[in-house]
């Protein structure tokens, strides 16, 4: 990419992650499932097997708040908005899992996917607060999750699970 800062990041038995900023304000980030490279209490790595339905609302709130946070603190038009892209491909064969938080019970765990890809866009405005990003998570995993056999979360559990990620997230950057 001309004219564009990338990073690379590759990590051992992490996710993986690419990263490419424009000028024109263009934001790319790619990043390997982790359910594809790490281990989880003692079970061993499946590349290909599942996708973990607490990580995906995990890295979409990530991903979300992360651009937010920097699309408000580098813009002077705070009537714009941001258009967000989750893409996912080598579905096919997948069982929904919740091996990153066992503790969690899910309906809808060991349902599995035909569809091989999945894409879907979210157009989220620019002064979005934080107590509105569990809505544009929404957008994005429930239909997600709806391939696994009509799974369907409701979106008060999105809700739930992602306020207890910004909970943790800022009592976490207290005390740093």
């Amino acid at each position: 990419y001309e004219e564009a800062y990338e990073s690379i990041q590759l990590r051992e038995d992490q996710a993986s992650d690419f990263w490419v900023m424009k000028p024109d304000g263009c934001f790319y980030h790619k990043r390997v499932l982790e359910d594809d490279v790490h281990e989880f209490s003692r079970q061993p790595k499946s590349p290909f097997q599942y996708l973990d339905l607490s990580l995906v609302i995990e890295t979409v709130t990530e991903a979300i708040v992360s651009l937010l946070s920097f699309a408000q603190a580098s813009s002077p038009n705070k009537e714009s908005s941001i258009v967000f892209r989750l893409g996912l491909n080598r579905l096919a064969g997948r069982a929904l899992a919740n091996r990153s938080a066992p503790l969690k019970l899910f309906m809808g765990v060991g349902s599995t996917v035909v569809q091989d890809e999945y894409a879907q866009i979210v157009e989220i405005p620019m002064d979005a607060p934080l107590g509105r990003v569990h809505e544009y998570v929404a957008m994005v995993v429930i239909p997600l999750f709806r391939l696994f056999e009509n799974y369907e979360m409701a979106g008060e559990v999105v809700e739930r699970l992602v306020n207890e990620l910004l909970y943790d997230w800022r009592k976490l950057s207290r005390h740093q």
